[in-house]
């Protein structure tokens, strides 16, 4: 085939081009819709999946908060009652204090260990 029969076959069909053109862009189209139609589904999914992951999060954040707050309570309550127990020993130190003894039996039953004056120590160690 020469370039003057392609160039008679052009002209006598050029409608044909026109036509198969605009077949194939219409199809061009339809694939292009198809592509945006999924490609907007894909996005919408997306976004609930993120919207339920900070909804997750926020809730684990607020149960987080619950948990620290419970646990902060009973640490205040525990260190009040620890509190009041030390000034119960205390105040049974106090009262033993004026007498030695006493104090140093009460001692000897609270840390388990003897209580030996200092002048005892001296003298058995000369």
């Amino acid at each position: 085939m020469t370039l003057g029969v392609f160039i008679e076959f052009c002209k006598k069909y050029w409608w044909g081009f026109l036509v198969f053109s605009g077949l194939k862009m219409h199809n061009m189209q339809k694939i292009l819709d198809a592509t945006l139609e999924s490609s907007n589904a894909q996005i919408v999914t997306l976004q609930k999946n993120h919207e339920e992951e900070l909804k997750g999060r926020d809730e684990l954040i607020k149960k987080h908060k619950e948990e620290l707050k419970d646990i902060e309570t009973r640490y205040d309550q525990q260190s009040a009652q620890l509190q009041q127990e030390r000034a119960k020993k205390i105040k049974v130190i106090v009262k033993y204090y004026d007498n030695p003894e006493k104090l140093a039996t009460k001692i000897t039953e609270i840390y388990g260990f003897k209580y030996e004056p200092i002048a005892k120590i001296n003298s058995s160690t000369h």
